[in-house]
This record gives structure tokens, C-alpha cells and sequence, in this order.
């Protein structure tokens, strides 16, 4: 199979000479001759230029490269021609040709380069240069017939090819056309590009490329002799889903969203992650060519994007889908999709009637929680599947009402939010991601029950935290990783009862923090990382049964002590200390005036403490 892209190369170059002698007109011959000489290398210059975009053209159709941009280029407020850019192939500028004026009179001459030419002269040959595809590939051709080296092997018109770099070249020497296909080593005399007499036609009309075209996919480029290149057009990178870009959940629910790509190449790569990593939303990607889906899946719904990417090797394309949870009310259960909205949800309900509820989705620790403790015959609040991390309101101190609460298994921070909140009963359980229990936050919630577990991870417990919470009991254990105890922390949490340990990594432990925890006996471990400990820290701790009988001190240097009111009965007491420390905790403020039953040395090292 043949086809042929036949690019016409027009040029007129005519010499007139005269048997009258007139020196005016032999001036003006001479200015015109210089003019049409520039006017010729011009001519050359955009050709060979133009036969090196022909060559890209055939690279990029065998590339299967797509046209980015087509820029035209002017000159003297003309286009003459445009700049093409590519995908993958570097740009190329392409010269068109315009219709010139007449050639002068003559005898002989060449056609022009655009336009009408000149009065035909007598052996004046313009080469006509183009592309022939064989079983997909293309090969130069001069005046239809096959451009060879010097081997007769024909020359490839990409430089992809067996043989590269042999992008031909024309020039016009000594009034004849030449062409060189080993950059300008060596030159092949094609035929005359001159006539006898006559004037030269002007430059201009039908260059190789007549003119560049395109529509919304494609661009034609037009040859001299009406053939067309056509390579598409590098479509705007889109992807589409078809559940659209906005979704709302359920708890627990899975969605799949089905998208399309158009433009750009046929190889992508879709990636998808969470504009906010905040746990609720897990993601899934099946990509397939052109479509896939991705399956989202939301375990406590929050207000989120999930974020997609898509690329096609040379450009990156964003978007995004809204996720949430699905706002209603049923009368028992709520469900927030944004924060700071639940009152509006529950403005047109007989607020009354409101004993038990369940609250889902995303809440403010402000309005939110508010509009919540306004509720006057609330009883029991369900919050485990809410999104909220800090909750620093006072916002039910001093209910009457609440009788039970389960807390947001999201939340990290809490402070004062259920002080002297005396209707609350049963267990409390503290979510596992707790980092801190801020001051006054269970203070005098005496109907709490059972054993207190607080959560590993909790590093701080602050004031007042649980301070006359007299229900809890059993034994109390402080987690690893705490760091301070505020004051009167556990004050009066007569309820604990066993061995007290206080963890290592506790530098500071405030006034009165045990104060009162009367049922607590055994021993009291103190770690080696304590500092300090505040007034009345101890204070009448153990005083009922037998009482604490044992107080373990790691640390080699005495902790600083707030007042001798921090341990009580201390003459039924024996304290331990690392080995060589005895005489520092005998003779330390404070310590000194202790009368322990005994200070022992002890290898820490060697018990299970």
C-alpha cells in the first residue's frame, strides 16, 4: 500500500537583461536583484524548515503523539505561518505560502514561490519534494520518485528510522536546485531553478504547506497539492462521576462511584486519598483503561472530600467528591451532617418530649453541646458515634437530669463538661483515645459506679478531674505514659481500695490528689521520674482497715515535698529506697520529719514493682 504527500517547493528566480542601455534602469535592476536574492534565501531558509516540521509531522503520526497548541506567527501583521506544539514531540513552526503579486515581464522565468508567475521561461525546474508511506513507513520523495543514498537504500522520513539524521536540505546554487540528505556533507544537483531572461516572479503562494486548519479534535495540515496530514488534537484531561460529587452516609455504609476519563492519552493513573485523614472514610480504587470505580466506605461520616488525582504522563488533573453524613431526626435518633446545625434540627421538635437520644455525625463542642443541655428532660445521651475531638464546655455542670452518658469514641480532649452532674449512674466508660481529662470534669459525680479504667494514652488527669467520685471502686490503675496528676485529682474517691502504683513518667503530683481515698491499703509506689509532690498529696489515705503500710520510692533523690501533712500515719509505714539513699530521704526537708516505722535500701531492680 502506497499513498503520497506531494509538498510543492515554488520558486521564481529570472535574470532580464536588455539590448537598450539606460543607467537608471540598470540601478534599479541592480537594488531589485538584491532584493529578490534576499528575498530567495528567505525562501530557502522557511523551506528547509518546513521540511524539517514535514518530518516531525510523519514522527508524530507514527507516535501516535497528540497537537497541544497551534500559535500562528506573523509578520508585518500577517500570519505566515504557525507554531505547533505536541504532547510528546518538541514544536515545530510551519510556514504557509499567500498569493503574491505578478512577475514582471519576460521572456524565461520560474513560477513564483506564492502567487501568479512570472511569463514562463525556458528550463526553469522547481523540485517537488514529499512523503511516501510503505507498509507504515514513510520515505522522502523528490519529483515523485524515491530520495536513495548512495547505496540506493531509500532515505526514512523520521529520524525514529533505520537511518537517521538525514533530514534533506535545499539550496540553490549557481542558479540550479540542490539537495543534501547527510547535513550539508555532500550536495545532488536536482536541475535548473533559473530561465534564460526574463525577471524573477515575486516570492509567495503555495509553499509546502498551503495552509493549517483545525476544528474541536483535529488539525489538517494542507499541502501544496490539496493532501492533508491530520493528527489529532490533545482533548482537555476530564474525568466524570456518575453518582456526581457530592455523597451522603449512613454509619457503616459503603458507596461505589463509577468515573469516566476523557482527553488526554489512553494510559492514567488515578490515585484517591482523604482531603482530611480524620479515620472516617476508607478508599478503594478499581481502575479500568478509561473507567473504574472507587468504593468508599464510612465508618462514623464526616464532613470530608475525597481527593482524586488523575494523570496521563504529561498532565495532572484534581477533583474532589463531598462526603457526609446524612442529616435527620426521628425523635430518638439524631443525625448531624455539619457542625454547629443540630439546633436547627431539632427547632421545629417538642424539646419536652426528649428523654432518651442518640446523637451521630459531626458536632462543635459549643453550640452544639448547648443546644443539648437545653434539652430539659434529657435522661440519656448516646454520643459513642459522634466526630468530636475536644469537648472543653462546662456544658452540663449541674444537670439534674442526666442519668447517663456514653462518650464520642473520637474524643481525645475533655474538660469540665459533667461537673457536679450527681444524677449520673452506672459504669464510665473513657474512649480509647483519650489524651486528657481536663479539670473538673467528673467532679462530685458521686453515682458513678464500678472500677474506673482510664485509658492508656491519657498523659495528663487535671484538677478536681474525679474529685469526690465516691462510687468508683475496686482498685484504681493509672496508665503508662501519664505525665501529671493535677490537685485533688482523686480527692475523696473513698471507693478505691488495694495497692496504688503511680506510673513512671509522672514528674508531678498535685495538692490533696489523693487526699481522702481512705479505702485504699497495701503499698503506694512512687516512680523514680517523680519530682514533686503537693501539700496533703497522701493525706489520710488508707486511714480505715490497715491502711497503706508500704511506700516504694524509686527515685534516688528525694521528691520535692509540699508540707508534712503529706502522708499520714506514717509510724505503721515502711519506706523503701533505692540502695545508698537512706540517709538523703532521713535527713531531706520534709522527709525529716516523718517518723517511718523504717527506712530500707532496696534493688529495685530485683522486684516486680
Amino acid at each position: 500500500m502506497k499513498r503520497f504527500l506531494l509538498c510543492v517547493l515554488s520558486v521564481v528566480v529570472l535574470f532580464s537583461c536588455s539590448d537598450e542601455y539606460d543607467d537608471s534602469r540598470l540601478w534599479d535592476s541592480v537594488n531589485s536583484l538584491e532584493d529578490r536574492i534576499a528575498q530567495l534565501e528567505e525562501l530557502c531558509q522557511r523551506m528547509n524548515t518546513n521540511i524539517s516540521s514535514l518530518q516531525t509531522l510523519v514522527e508524530a503520526l507514527q507516535q501516535n503523539d497528540y497537537v497541544t497548541g497551534v500559535v500562528p506567527v506573523t509578520q508585518g501583521g500577517e500570519t505566515v505561518g504557525y507554531t505547533i506544539s505536541f504532547a510528546k514531540s518538541e514544536p515545530v513552526t510551519i510556514y504557509h505560502g499567500e498569493k503574491g503579486d505578478k512577475g514582471d515581464k519576460g521572456d524565461t522565468g520560474a513560477t513564483g514561490d506564492t502567487g501568479a508567475a512570472g511569463v514562463a521561461g525556458n528550463d526553469g525546474h522547481t523540485p517537488v519534494m514529499g512523503v511516501e508511506e510503505v507498509d507504515g513507513v514513510y520515505y522522502w520523495t523528490v519529483d515523485g520518485e524515491p530520495l536513495t543514498d548512495d547505496d540506493g537504500n531509500r532515505i526514512p522520513a523520521s529520524a525514529r528510522d533505520e537511518i537517521s539524521d538525514m533530514t534533506p536540505q535545499f539550496r540553490i546554487e549557481s542558479g540550479y536546485w540542490e539537495i543534501s540528505y547527510d547535513n550539508g556533507k555532500s550536495w545532488q544537483r536536482l536541475g535548473q531553478a533559473t530561465g534564460d531572461k526574463g525577471d524573477p516572479g515575486l516570492p509567495g503562494g503555495d509553499s509546502i504547506f498551503r495552509e493549517v486548519t483545525q476544528d474541536d479534535t483535529q488539525v489538517y495540515f494542507t499541502l501544496a497539492d490539496g493532501s492533508q496530514i491530520v493528527l489529532p488534537k490533545l482533548s482537555a484531561l476530564a474525568i466524570e462521576f456518575s453518582e456526581g460529587t457530592s455523597l451522603n452516609f449512613d454509619l457503616d455504609e459503603t458507596k461505589t462511584v463509577y468515573y469516566t476519563i476523557t482527553g488526554g492519552s489512553e494510559h492514567y493513573v488515578v490515585k484517591v486519598e482523604m482531603l482530611n485523614d480524620d479515620g472516617g472514610y476508607t478508599l478503594r480504587t478499581t481502575p479500568s483503561d478509561m473507567s473504574g470505580q472507587i468504593e468508599i466506605s464510612a465508618a462514623i461520616p464526616t464532613v470530608n472530600q475525597v481527593i482524586v488525582s488523575v494523570s496521563d504522563g504529561t498532565r495532572t488533573i484534581l477533583a474532589a467528591i463531598d462526603v457526609a453524613i446524612k442529616p435527620s431526626f426521628d425523635g430518638r435518633t439524631v443525625t448531624v451532617a455539619t457542625p454547629g446545625t443540630l439546633a436547627g434540627l431539632l427547632a421545629d421538635y417538642d424539646k419536652t418530649t426528649i428523654t432518651e437520644l442518640t446523637v451521630v455525625g459531626n458536632l462543635d463542642d459549643n453550640s452544639d453541646i448547648f443546644a443539648l443541655n437545653k434539652l430539659p428532660n434529657l435522661s440519656v445521651l448516646d454520643m459513642e458515634n459522634v466526630n468530636l475531638e475536644k469537648w472543653t464546655y462546662a456544658s452540663f455542670s449541674y444537670n439534674e437530669t442526666l442519668t447517663s452518658i456514653k462518650l464520642p469514641k473520637t474524643l481525645k480532649v475533655i474538660e469540665g463538661a459533667f461537673d457536679y452532674c450527681t444524677g449520673l449512674t452506672g459504669n464510665l466508660i473513657l474512649p480509647e483515645g483519650l489524651t486528657t481529662i481536663g479539670g473538673f470534669t467528673f467532679r462530685l459525680c458521686s453515682g458513678l459506679t464500678g472500677n474506673l479504667n482510664i485509658p492508656e494514652g491519657v498523659t495528663t488527669i487535671g484538677d478536681c478531674a474525679f474529685n469526690f467520685c465516691s462510687g468508683f471502686t475496686g482498685s484504681l490503675i493509672l496508665p503508662e505514659g501519664l505525665t501529671t496528676i493535677g490537685d485533688s485529682a482523686f480527692n475523696y474517691c473513698t471507693g478505691f481500695t488495694g495497692n496504688l502504683t503511680i506510673p513512671e513518667g509522672v514528674t508531678t503530683i498535685g495538692k490533696a490528689a489523693f487526699s481522702v481515698c481512705s479505702s485504699l491499703s497495701g503499698s503506694l509506689i512512687l516512680p523514680e521520674s517523680l519530682t514533686s509532690i503537693g501539700d496533703n498529696a497522701f493525706n489520710n489515705m488508707g486511714s480505715t482497715g490497715i491502711g497503706i503500710r508500704k511506700i516504694y520510692c524509686k527515685s534516688a533523690t528525694p521528691p520535692q515535698l509540699g508540707n508534712s501533712a503529706v502522708f499520714t500515719n506514717t509510724s505503721r509505714i515502711t519506706l523503701y529506697v533505692p540502695v545508698g539513699c537512706a540517709e538523703a530521704y532521713r535527713t531531706a526537708p520534709i522527709w525529716s520529719d516523718f517518723s517511718f516505722k523504717e527506712i530500707v535500701e532496696t534493688d529495685f531492680s530485683e522486684l516486680n514493682l
